[in-house]
């Protein structure tokens, strides 16, 4: 009885310890594919390819992977090291300075804690003024009024407003009046002239601007305001950077964010970014996301949430690169689409960790979506800005709620840590109206602006109203059969002209599709093989069968029949034909051989049995 009891009580005790493992074992199972985790195996799937092995790295890997992991000591210290010399401490790669690697050499160094004041004067240094930029002065008044302009040393030229806000006038060599009558043009040989503007009423002065052979015009930020007798001085400072003489977008946007970043003034960069956004080569660097960490405009934050394909970004053609640009500057953000993304990359990540098992952009996911920093790294706290309760946001916009940087803070790609957050009014407070984003715009002469009270899908517009769109063209290409991308087709696509992508330049690229195969064919094919199979392995057996049914049937296949009642000359084995004699006529008479009688039915009929049997 005992020993019946010991073994229930181990048996109970088994299923128990079996079943508590199974528990566990699920329990890990989840926690396995828990964003956490996928994310620190990520991280260690870099590191065990980036420590002891900097040194064979690409330039981009080396920083890219210092940019996510210089919360490890030994790697810090092993690609900071490779980093610094790559370059004469002022520009990167050494011998062939490159503006946008260079700033991201920069920003990588600067978060590892190295002082990168040589390089950013060099890259400050590397402006241009753009000359493809149109540049007009503005001159408001709500009332009838005379104007003066004066350029530096000479003399002034009279301008008048009249009560419809039109001027007229001469204005000097240096300023012509635009046909519709409300602004003056900028000769581009006057850029670097200083105009002095009064007005015997209270009046307005801004500078506006647009691209060559763009009908969008900017309204510069900056706009001064005087009372009668009042003077406002307006000059054009507009800047790129430069590469082999010319402007170089892509770098001007990586150099003008991270000098911003640093705390530099970068103001006089963002006409030429803005202006320049809107051409068809540089929408592939998602200009959106560089502009919003500049200017915080939530109108660039529409545009680029706007461009989002199926969860992530591909403007490139590179998925995996310009995810992490878009968001660099929408980290911390709380759109559903920015949380849609983030799941997007982790669906994506391979079953190591990596995504496709590139160095540099597995690091730039991980830097831009995922920061680690090492004050936090042990409790797996992404952030230590956003857990302290204070704010990541761009540099502008810490400047605009009068906040301070708090250096010895991370925050993620482009954002700073400032101890106080923007205050945004409603739209209603700020005098503007909500318009649907999708289907209206703010009319000509207004301005898209932030509101607090302003949710995913709407603008608020100040200063005009909600204009209807034109309806625009669909892409119908990457809806209906594949992707629109702006080079060119993959190896395993091909183009498919017939279907319009968003921009004219872009090719609509579907994946190539395998001709569709006859099998009828093959099968024909298939049985002549096997018929020629059969006919090698019985061949003396079908010979056999051919000659017997060819001496049998051989007169009613069109062969040489015997005369008619005369039964066909067998000849016995080995006989020789005699040459037949030709003899006079009448000189012998032809014998005449009786006809046999025809075989009794019951022997034909066997015969036809035997026949049929060797047909089967």
């Amino acid at each position: 009885m005992q020993k019946g009891v010991l073994i229930g009580i181990f048996v109970i005790c088994l299923v128990l310890t079996i079943s508590f493992i199974s528990a566990a074992e699920n329990i890990t199972s989840v926690d396995d594919n828990s964003e956490q985790a996928k994310v620190n195996k990520a991280y260690n799937w870099l590191e065990d390819k980036v420590e002891g092995n900097c040194g064979s790295l690409s330039i981009d890997q080396q920083i890219f992977s210092l940019l996510a992991l210089s919360y490890n000591s030994n790697i810090k210290s092993e690609c900071r090291g490779k980093l610094v010399q790559e370059t004469n401490q002022q520009c990167w790669p050494k011998g062939s300075c490159n503006i946008k690697t260079t700033a991201q050499a920069i920003l990588a160094l600067n978060k590892a804690g190295d002082d990168t004041e040589k390089a950013e004067e060099w890259l400050l240094s590397q402006n241009k003024t753009p000359t493809d930029l149109i540049w007009y002065l503005e001159i408001d008044s709500n009332e009838a009024t005379t104007c003066n302009i004066k350029s530096g040393a000479g003399q002034g030229y009279a301008i008048n407003i009249d009560s419809e806000k039109k001027l007229s006038g001469n204005a000097g060599g240096c300023l012509t009046l635009e046909p519709h009558g409300y602004w003056l043009r900028v000769a581009s040989s006057c850029y670097d002239k200083e105009f002095e503007i009064s007005c015997d009423k209270g009046f307005l002065t801004t500078l506006l601007y647009s691209r060559q052979g763009s009908s969008t015009i900017y309204v510069s930020e900056t706009v001064h305001e005087g009372s009668a007798g009042d003077t406002t001085k307006e000059k054009i400072e507009s800047f790129c950077f430069k590469q082999g003489g010319n402007c170089n977008y892509e770098g001007s946007l990586w150099a003008a964010n991270v000098l911003s970043y640093l705390g530099r003034d970068v103001s006089s960069f963002l006409p030429y970014l803005i202006a320049a956004s809107e051409d068809t080569e540089n929408k592939k660097y998602l200009p959106d996301s560089f502009l919003y960490s500049l200017t915080g405009q939530q109108e660039f934050y529409i545009k680029l949430l706007n461009k989002q394909k199926d969860k992530h970004w591909d403007e490139s053609g590179e998925e995996f690169y310009d995810t992490p640009v878009a968001m660099l500057s929408l980290y911390g953000g709380e759109d559903s689409r920015i949380t849609d993304a983030k799941n997007w990359l982790l669906d994506k990540q391979d079953k190591d960790g990596s995504w496709r098992a590139n160095i540099r952009n597995t690091a730039f996911i991980l830097a831009a979506v995922w920061p680690k920093v090492a004050d936090t790294f042990d409790d797996g706290d992404p952030d230590d800005c956003i857990s302290s309760n204070l704010y990541c946001v761009p540099q502008t916009e810490c400047d605009e709620a009068q906040g301070n940087v708090l250096n010895a803070y991370e925050c993620a790609g482009l954002k700073v840590c400032c101890d106080k957050q923007k205050t945004i009014d409603t739209c209603a407070v700020q005098g503007g109206a909500k318009c649907d984003s999708s289907t209206h715009k703010c009319s000509y002469g207004g301005s898209t602006v932030e509101a607090s009270d302003i949710t995913s899908g709407q603008i608020c517009c100040v200063g005009g109203t909600c204009e209807e769109k034109e309806p625009e063209i669909t892409a119908t290409c990457t809806s209906d059969i594949g992707t629109c991308r702006i080079t060119s087709c993959r190896d395993d696509e091909e183009e498919k002209s017939s279907y319009t992508c968003q921009y004219e330049t872009d090719k609509c690229c579907a994946q190539k599709q395998e001709p569709p195969k006859n099998w009828l064919w093959i099968w024909i094919f298939l049985a002549l093989i096997v018929l020629v199979i059969i006919g090698i392995i019985f061949r003396d057996k079908l010979r056999e069968v051919w000659f017997k049914t060819k001496s049998r049937f051989g007169g009613k296949k069109g062969g040489v029949q015997p005369p008619r009642g005369m039964p066909p000359t067998l000849m016995p084995p080995g006989a020789r034909l005699m040459p037949r004699r030709i003899l006079p006529p009448g000189a012998v008479r032809p014998i005449m051989r009786p006809i046999p009688s025809r075989k009794p039915e019951s022997e034909m009929e066997e015969v036809l049995k035997k026949l049929k049997a060797m047909g089967k």
